[in-house]
């Protein structure tokens, strides 16, 4: 069940002209090699309608070289310097390069689907019943919210699902999907329709399919005439993980117990009367996937709000946008975006006059979800999108070739400090880290 992960053909962008900034005032003022495939470049422009400069911290990232991952504080905040510290204590086998807010919040949660790590943190959108963009209690963008997904050199900016109307993409759902393939080597997917009725790493049985991917630690109790299906997962960093079925209990209604499975399998169990063509012999697996297909195998996926570049052109939407002061200038923000190629670019503007505590008049300006398109354009994205900005901006890198420690590069306009400890606690980020050791 071995499979490439969906990708899109790129082409290299042609010539373009920015129309909210001066082209020619547009210098690199910083380029910094951090790690092998991770390039901090600080870009300055002059903005046409009032002459004040910006200031844009940027990484490259190389995702053939390095690798991006996620990190949240369940069920609250905390700031970006703490998140990227947490991970790095939790998954020594990795070392953390950057980090930067991510997703809007609220309520201690995101406002966005995320998944963390192939684990459906959040498996949908917001829905507040209210699809118009143009009522600000809908809390979504007149683009759709947009998503960045992740894993391993492969990246895609895009709503949760394409060409859908706004209730539908709003209202989709990530779940997990079950996958078999028997002698004629062809992928199937076991359910007809995409739904939540597979369930994955639990040992309560209240759904049709039921995945448990490690030994049962509790027991579980299937009802008689239910089946179980025995499988020995195979070893390796599959995109699908997955296994050949070597047995098939028909249950006889007696609880299974943790004596009675066995490391290195897992156990697939199918409710009576629920159709299941699965032989002995035959190859199951699971993938973390969308309706569409489009986000399948993915195991990072972030939500952002606003899109900003589509294919290659500033995205027919971002002068509508708005929510969260979209059409206001000098704002701090923070965004993603896919270069032409194929390079993952992290993006930080710092505006501390937006928190008031600007004494400098060297400090650089803030700007609105049109210049930022037309900025992230003219450096060549190909796809962006928004993260949550203002007083949530920072940006916090380590420079691994160097050996020196963290240092705030983009400071929270809610501090105006390079105290790593100063930022706004935000819900959850967006990290660069080595690949695995």
């Amino acid at each position: 069940l071995e499979t490439d992960l969906y990708t899109e053909t790129m082409t290299k962008l042609g010539e373009y002209t920015p129309t909210t900034f001066q082209e020619s005032t547009l210098e690199v003022v910083e380029n910094i090699e951090l790690y092998d495939g991770v390039n901090y470049i600080v870009y300055s422009f002059l903005l046409n309608n009032n002459n004040n400069k910006v200031y844009a911290t940027t990484l490259e990232i190389d995702l053939d070289k390095a690798d991006i991952r996620t990190n949240y504080s369940p069920g609250t905040s905390d700031i970006l310097y703490n998140q990227m510290t947490n991970y790095a204590s939790l998954n020594t086998d990795v070392d953390v390069i950057a980090g930067i807010n991510a997703d809007f919040f609220g309520g201690g949660t995101c406002v966005n689907a995320y998944i963390k790590e192939f684990s459906i943190v959040k498996s949908g959108h917001n829905d507040k019943g209210i699809y118009d963009y143009k009522n600000l209690d809908a809390d979504i963008p007149a683009s759709m919210p947009m998503l960045l997904g992740v894993q391993d050199k492969y990246a895609r900016i895009a709503p949760i699902v394409e060409d859908k109307s706004v209730e539908e993409t709003i209202k989709s759902k990530f779940a997990y999907k079950l996958m078999y393939a028997s002698e004629d080597k062809v992928v199937h997917q076991i359910t007809d329709s995409f739904s939540s009725t597979v369930q994955l790493g639990t040992n309560k049985l209240n759904t049709n399919y039921t995945f448990i991917n490690e030994p049962v630690r509790l027991g579980v109790a299937p009802a008689a005439g239910d089946l179980c299906y025995v499988i020995e997962m195979e070893e390796g960093n599959y995109k699908i993980p997955h296994g050949k079925v070597s047995e098939i209990w028909e249950c006889d209604g007696n609880r299974i117990n943790t004596d009675d499975t066995v490391d290195g399998y897992a156990y697939l169990f199918v409710r009576k009367g629920t159709e299941c063509s699965i032989k002995v012999g035959d190859y199951v697996g699971y993938v973390l996937g969308n309706p569409d297909g489009k986000f399948d195998g993915y195991g990072n996926i972030i939500g952002g709000r606003q899109s900003l570049v589509e294919n290659g052109e500033i995205a027919p939407t971002v002068t509508l946008e708005n929510s969260n002061g979209a059409q206001s200038t000098n704002i701090p923000r923070s965004c993603v975006g896919i270069k032409d190629d194929g390079k993952l670019l992290i993006c930080a503007v710092e505006a501390l006059r937006y928190g008031r505590t600007s004494k400098s008049e060297e400090d650089g300006y803030g700007l609105s979800l049109p210049q930022l398109a037309d900025f992230l354009r003219e450096i060549n994205c190909y796809d962006a999108m928004n993260f949550d900005g203002g007083g949530s901006t920072s940006l916090i890198t380590k420079n691994l070739k160097e050996g020196t420690d963290y240092e705030v590069k983009v400071r929270s306009s809610d501090y105006g400090t390079y105290n790593l400890n100063q930022s706004r606690k935000v819900y959850n980020t967006l990290l660069v880290t080595t690949k695995t050791k």
